[in-house]
Order: structure tokens, then sequence, then C-alpha cells
């Protein structure tokens, strides 16, 4: 299965910012992790949009994704929430689906579940459904938005940008994507599983 992994922002679009944190630095950290698990794997062929710190316009995200002919499309960035100071700020992840496709919501709650036992504790704000997210509207494949957390929660985003993290975050993502093309062809038989290397196995805040 090829999936199209998108960092979110890059270049001269730096995203979300808190303190020393930026959204675009972070997504690109996932996603590179996110990469080298699920070629380990060997089973997945991973597509990314940018492997640089570069500026990738929404277009150009789509044109990679359809001309690899894609079978999935992820694309990965933190919220901010500059509306409200501390302690107020809000905080947690969400997994973002245009409701048009049923295949999107299939690809969302595997991917909702895997993290959910991954990282036990952490405030997951679940599946949510919008018609007005252009890269995910504009898709022609499964698509999701993974919003991981909010920069301007300070936890959050030393969480976030710790390594040990972002390869436990990588393996529960292949994991979802693994289970997701076992339910694309019956002849598919994933290698990956939830992570059970970890002591204790569950991370929590």
């Amino acid at each position: 299965m090829k999936v199209c992994l998108d960092a979110g922002h890059g270049g001269k679009d730096i995203g979300a910012k808190f303190k020393r944190y930026r959204e675009k630095d972070i997504t690109l950290a996932i996603v590179r992790e996110l990469e080298s698990v699920m070629k380990a794997d060997g089973q997945h062929t991973p597509i990314l949009t940018r492997m640089l710190d570069e500026d990738v316009l929404l277009v150009e995200r789509l044109r990679i994704a359809n001309a690899h002919g894609c079978d999935a499309f992820l694309s990965i960035h933190i919220h901010a929430d500059p509306q409200h100071d501390p302690p107020e700020r809000a905080t947690g992840a969400e997994v973002w689906m245009d409701p048009s496709n049923q295949r999107n919501s299939t690809l969302c709650k595997l991917i909702d579940e895997n993290l959910l036992n991954t990282f036990e504790g952490y405030p997951w704000q679940g599946i949510r459904s919008s018609e007005e997210l252009d890269i995910l509207q504009c898709a022609t494949m499964p698509a999701a938005l993974l919003e991981v957390g909010f920069i301007d929660s300070r936890h959050e985003a030393e969480f976030l940008s710790r390594p040990v993290i972002q390869h436990r975050l990588a393996q529960a993502l292949c994991a979802a994507l693994c289970a997701y093309a076992s339910l694309l062809s019956s002849a598919y038989t994933p290698k990956c599983s939830p992570p059970q290397d970890a002591e204790p196995q569950r991370l929590r805040l």
C-alpha cells in the first residue's frame, strides 16, 4: 500500500508557534520517523510531500499523492489556541475527516484506536468531521488529518518534541495503516502491531 505522508506547513509557513517550538519542525520530525518505521516494516511505500523545511503548496501536496497513486493520505499538524491563557488553554489531539467518504471514517477510526491504546492518559479528543478542510476535501483517496496536540500547551509541545514520543507515534500510526491495508486486501498480512517494547507498554503524560 502506498501512503502519502504530509508534514503540515514548511518553509516560510511555520504554522503554529510557541516559544522555541514551531509546528513545521515537529510535524516534519514525526513524518520522517513514520517514514522510517514504515520502511522497516517493508510492506508500505511512504510518499512524502516534503522531506525538508521547504514551501509546498496545497495543490502540489495533492498532486504528489495523486501522481504516485497513493491508497491513503495522512496529514500531520499541531493545534494552537491563542484565544485562551493557561490553565484554560485547550489541550489534546484529534483526527479530522471529510464525512463524504465512508473510507475516510474507517481510516480515522483505526488511527484513533491505535493512538488511544498507545498513549493512555493523553487527552485524545476523538474524530471530528469537516467539509471545509481543503486538504481533505480535495484528496482523491481516503484521507485523515491528525492534530497531535496543542503547541501552545507547554507540556504538550515538550512532549511532542521528544524523539521517543515521535517514535511511539510513528509506531502507532504504522499499526493503524497496516490494519487499514489489511482491509483493502485479504492477501495483505500486516507485520505491524501496536508497540510492545516499552515499559510500561503504554506511555502516560
